[in-house]
């Protein structure tokens, strides 16, 4: 009887030592190991806690199954391996770690063909359904790779010069000295406080709680894990409030050298070379916010963005508050040219006159003044009373637009950020068409410029006709917010009197010599029917 109870008692003991997974994984077949290691994890109820994010762990309490699933994988992986996933805090961490490193490094071994093939096949696309319907369900990216067909175009526009901002360019080689400057600028940031230690622990912490939707602002699969992307985004976002600070408060002391000041404020602008919006509101709360509560977040950034603002008679302004959610300083710029009652129709690829063929045609081109919205473009005509027929010249009242060694830069960038983010309306793709069917030649942006719509800093007429034409190359076309006027310009110019006036124009009035034959032949007609009338009727 003895006997019996202790096999039982022992028997019982053995049933709740937990088990371990027989599959060790040294650095190849990482597929095989994958499947095996998933079944074992759903045999023990564990599987669904390596595919929770952090957050919903958290949110749930889970954190002693997700340690049970992180131990687990643990001690599946061999010492060679594991000090890929020391830096894993939670079972999700560390599998997405041995996923991103592993998966598919074994794919020059010749696999038998048959069922196993078959089931990596299934397992890879169900993995991959899964990736989407996760991917669904958290943040949209805003922040994107530009792809080389829109890129080929004007490379520079859209690669930084002087500083990496965020992982996108951060191993390029060119950029690694403003890394030295990343350093000095946060020292600077938090020397102008007392804690310093305090509230780089602050920072971190603030990030560290908002990586995964970090993460996902960011099109492009980081490679970075996530202690090294929070790192990233406590020293970048340091140095671009410092900087930014600096030149709100013109310190001119501190602004160091005027071609690194230059570039990098044109450079915060990238597409390619944003950080979230987040991380920055979270670095201000902890730094500039405790010892200047006099400036908000806008104020840092708005000297920038008038200083890129290619529309400079028009200032800039924005619903920024605490409760709009923001994706980035790029972001924050294009709604500044947003406007709700803008009415969007569909592009037509039907031809459009010139401005010097609207010139002939009689059209006036006028600046805009004192507009709520900096791209508005209007038709004024003047129109008899009672009656719809306009007489007169019509007028496209339109911005004035800066043309400078940037300009093509911050409008491609505004652009390429239309094209990929979702929700985000074309403002700045609508006006870059109206430009562009208006611009052909040379002798456009010469009639532009003096009617004072257009300001050429760049010298050339011609290089600013191909930047502006140049602009949509490769570009998607969704909303145009011209339409009407330009129907109404376009029927204007297709009238009979219209096309007259523009043929009289074009032959006798396109240069001074023709007016001045124009005059004597004129002059002539007239003398010889004066002599006629004199010799039929003497005095």
């Amino acid at each position: 009887m003895f006997s019996v109870k202790m096999a039982s008692t022992s028997s019982m003991l053995h049933v709740r030592q937990p088990q371990t997974p027989d599959v060790l994984f040294k650095g190849d077949s990482y597929e095989f190991w994958s499947i095996k290691m998933m079944t074992f994890l759903r045999s023990e109820g564990l599987w669904e806690f390596v595919e929770a994010s952090e957050d919903d762990i958290r949110q749930k309490g889970n954190q002693k199954q997700d340690a049970k699933a992180l131990f687990f994988i643990q001690q599946a992986v061999d010492e060679t391996i594991f000090s890929t996933i020391t830096t894993a805090t939670s079972a999700n961490k560390a599998w997405s770690l041995l996923k991103t490193t592993y998966q598919g490094s074994n794919k020059g071994s010749k696999l038998h063909v048959g069922l196993k093939d078959v089931d990596i096949t299934i397992q890879n696309l169900l993995e991959c359904l899964k990736k989407g319907e996760n991917q669904t369900k958290k943040f949209s990216p805003s922040i994107y790779m530009v792809p080389s067909t829109v890129k080929d175009h004007n490379p520079s526009s859209y690669k930084p010069r002087m500083v990496s901002i965020g992982p996108l360019h951060r191993e390029d080689e060119n950029l690694q000295a403003s890394e030295g400057e990343k350093a000095t600028h946060m020292f600077s940031l938090l020397s102008r406080l007392d804690a310093q230690e305090e509230t780089l622990k602050a920072c971190a912490q603030k990030v560290d709680a908002s990586i995964d939707q970090i993460r996902s602002s960011y099109a492009e699969t980081i490679i970075y894990n996530n202690i090294q992307l929070a790192e990233m985004m406590v020293t970048d976002a340091c140095f671009i409030l410092e900087f930014l600070y600096r030149i709100t408060k013109r310190e001119k002391s501190k602004m160091g050298n005027m071609m690194f000041v230059q570039f990098t404020i044109f450079d915060l602008l990238l597409l390619e070379n944003q950080i979230p919006f987040i991380v920055l509101e979270h670095i201000f709360e902890c730094t500039i916010f405790k010892f200047d509560q006099t400036t908000s977040l806008f104020d840092v950034i708005y000297s920038v963005l008038e200083h890129v603002n290619p529309f400079k008679e028009h200032k800039l302004t924005t619903s920024f508050s605490s409760n709009t959610t923001h994706h980035h300083i790029l972001g924050l710029l294009h709604e500044c040219y947003e406007y709700k009652d803008a009415k969007s129709s569909e592009f037509s690829n039907s031809r459009f006159p010139s401005a010097v063929e609207l010139d002939r045609a009689g059209v006036n081109f006028k600046r805009v003044r004192d507009t709520e919205w900096p791209l508005v473009m209007e038709v004024k005509s003047r129109r008899l009373p009672c009656f719809s027929l306009s007489w007169g010249k019509p007028t496209l009242i339109m911005p004035v637009l800066d043309i400078n060694d940037f300009t093509e830069l911050v409008l491609k960038n505004l652009i390429a950020y239309e094209q990929f983010s979702e929700n985000v309306t074309q403002y700045i793709t609508s006006y870059a068409m109206a430009m562009d069917m208006l611009i052909d030649t040379e002798e456009d942006i010469a009639k532009l410029v003096e009617s004072k719509v257009v300001v050429n800093h760049i010298g050339s007429n011609q290089e600013a006709a191909d930047m502006i034409n140049n602009i949509c190359k490769e570009v998607a076309y969704r909303d145009f917010f011209y339409f009407e006027q330009w129907m109404e310009l376009n029927r204007h110019y297709n009238s009979y009197w219209s096309i007259n006036m523009a043929w009289l124009r074009r032959t006798y009035f396109n240069n001074p010599w023709n007016i001045i034959a124009l005059l004597a032949g004129i002059l002539l007609f007239v003398l010889t029917v004066v002599q006629t009338i004199f010799t039929i009727n003497p005095v």
